[in-house]
């Protein structure tokens, strides 16, 4: 087992969470990164579960929507360029699951984060 600050993980589910971080814009299954763990689908699954607290696809999921809020605060990328490169195939589909997730769409969610960092940069300018 791994220690992780307070959490104790099994080394398998470590390189499965290690795997799915290197392979967010990749298709990801259950039976890829089982595969590339070397566990069954349905063990891994199991276990993921029971150590992290939630599924395999939510956590590739909440992983690629956060990795998508960092990439809207640094606003490099059109929005269906930024889709693409958290590993969503169809923009529609990231702009639900965005919404779904975050509570706003990725264009409400960039302006959101511009409008409470210029004030911070004003500040800074001024003293």
């Amino acid at each position: 087992r791994i220690q992780s600050s307070k959490l104790s993980i099994r080394p398998e589910i470590a390189r499965a969470m290690q795997y799915i971080h290197l392979h967010l814009q990749d298709e990801l299954s259950l039976d890829t990164i089982a595969q590339e763990v070397e566990l069954s689908p349905s063990h891994l699954g199991h276990l993921f579960k029971k150590e992290v607290g939630t599924s395999v696809i939510d956590y590739v999921l909440e992983q690629r929507i956060e990795l998508a809020k960092r990439y809207l605060e640094e606003a490099r990328f059109r929005n269906y360029e930024l889709a693409e490169k958290v590993g969503f195939r169809h923009y529609s589909y990231f702009s639900t699951m965005f919404k779904k997730m975050t509570g706003m769409g990725p264009n409400e969610y960039r302006r959101s984060v511009k409008t409470s960092i210029l004030p911070l940069a004003y500040e800074k300018e001024k003293g």
